[in-house]
């Protein structure tokens, strides 16, 4: 086995033993690391009557997350197609923006004042049901 590939499934096995742990957000985001190439993370956790949670960024400005903050979480994200995924009860999986955004999203008011500034190349979210009305994304 080559030294990539283990040092991948060493951070990978980190990951897992930190589940449920304050240290579970950063192992993550290193082994996700080690196996794409992202700009930025963001782990979010959507309900179903309530605003969702922020529970860890990577490589996002603090302007950013104080935008996400501010705007998003208190009642952007009601036009978030992410959001739209867990409203529909969708099921877990993985999703490109471009594959579940509705027509003219890119056009969209939203989309400019969102993703904008974000000079999106593209966006994947892992979307896991946790619980009853409860998806982290």
């Amino acid at each position: 086995m080559d030294d990539a590939r283990k040092n991948t499934q060493e951070l990978l096995a980190e990951a897992v033993r930190q589940l449920r742990r304050p240290g579970f957000d950063q192992a993550f985001s290193l082994w996700l690391k080690s196996e794409l190439d992202f700009d930025n993370l963001l782990i979010l956790a959507y309900y179903n009557h309530r605003e969702p949670s922020l529970l860890h960024h990577h490589g996002y400005s603090e302007t950013a997350i104080l935008h996400i903050r501010n705007n998003y979480l208190p009642f952007a994200y009601k036009l978030d197609p992410y959001f739209q995924l867990h409203a529909q009860s969708s099921d877990s999986g993985v999703y490109r923006l471009d594959e579940i955004a509705p027509d003219k999203f890119h056009s969209s008011r939203y989309f400019k004042e969102y993703y904008g500034n974000a000079k999106l190349e593209d966006e994947l979210v892992f979307v896991s049901r946790v619980g009853q009305g409860v998806s982290v994304h």
